[in-house]
């Protein structure tokens, strides 16, 4: 797997099977549906970085990766910027098992781009600018995403769809019982609230 054109997905963590038939690797010149746990593919032209898609060859980019020998180190980790377009409300057995699912609509992040501050980038002073984050290369797509109903993600989900805030998810594929049941089954991590 050492070349420009095989490659694998992951190597820490296990493509969980109900995923794999929904998961597509795309580039501008190629897509293929990766194999096995690790998402072993084949590229017929060099990329300088993949795009893992849901559902087809067109459906929502959840994450892009540059190409590096090997392995691309993807870990489930789903980076989108965008709007929140809807709130489904779900109840559990009690209160505090209820999940709300958020329709968004949005974009892959550009390589590289943090939705948050980290130690020394950006510089001290400098500006978040959300729309110099996402790659509006594709039309915005839509993912759905579960949060606990008393998260307090879900006070500022509404918030942001309320007052047409753009935002910056991040989260994982869920491997948990129930993830096969959701259009993209995307358990939410870490939010970053934009203002307008």
């Amino acid at each position: 797997m050492n070349d420009e054109l095989n490659n694998q997905l992951c190597s820490q963590w296990a493509i969980p099977a109900y995923a794999l038939p929904y998961l597509w690797v795309t580039t501008p010149f190629d897509a293929v549906q990766p194999s096995g746990n690790q998402g072993d593919f084949t590229l017929r032209q060099p990329a300088p970085y993949v795009d893992v898609r849901w559902g087809s060859a067109i459906g929502p980019a959840l994450v892009r990766l540059g190409w590096r020998s090997d392995n691309l180190l993807w870990t489930g980790e789903v980076v989108v910027g965008g709007s929140a377009e809807a709130l489904h409300l779900i109840s559990g057995d009690a209160e505090e098992t209820a999940v709300a699912l958020l329709v968004f609509s949005g974009h892959i992040l550009k390589p590289g781009s943090r939705s948050f501050p980290r130690m020394s980038q950006p510089a001290p002073g400098s500006r978040f600018d959300f729309f110099e984050m996402i790659d509006r290369e594709d039309a915005p797509q839509i993912t759905t995403w579960m949060v606990s109903y008393l998260s307090p993600w879900f006070m500022m989900l509404h918030d942001a769809m309320s007052n047409a805030h753009n935002l910056v998810l991040r989260g994982r594929l869920d491997d948990g019982p129930d993830a096969g049941r959701l259009a993209t089954p995307l358990v939410l991590h870490e939010l970053t609230l934009f203002a307008r």
